[in-house]
């Protein structure tokens, strides 16, 4: 994952620490980007998807239910 535009071409890289943001760089400046809901950015696609191959973070939301019986 990525901190800073340093050194970085104009584009989206994954940012850290956040997998449900990205971020985007122009002309070296940094511009922290929102996944829509729920959704995860995966760096190799370069998109957010409901799914991360790139993202080692623990990203995972928590549901509660509940039973009658």
């Amino acid at each position: 994952c990525h901190a800073s535009c340093v050194g970085k071409t104009n584009g989206n890289y994954q940012y850290c620490p956040d997998c449900h943001h990205y971020m985007t760089c122009i002309d070296g400046t940094k511009y922290i980007m929102p996944c829509p809901s729920h959704l995860l950015w995966d760096d190799q696609n370069k998109t957010c998807f409901w799914t991360s191959s790139t993202c080692t973070m623990a990203t995972t939301d928590t549901t509660t239910t509940s039973s009658n019986n």
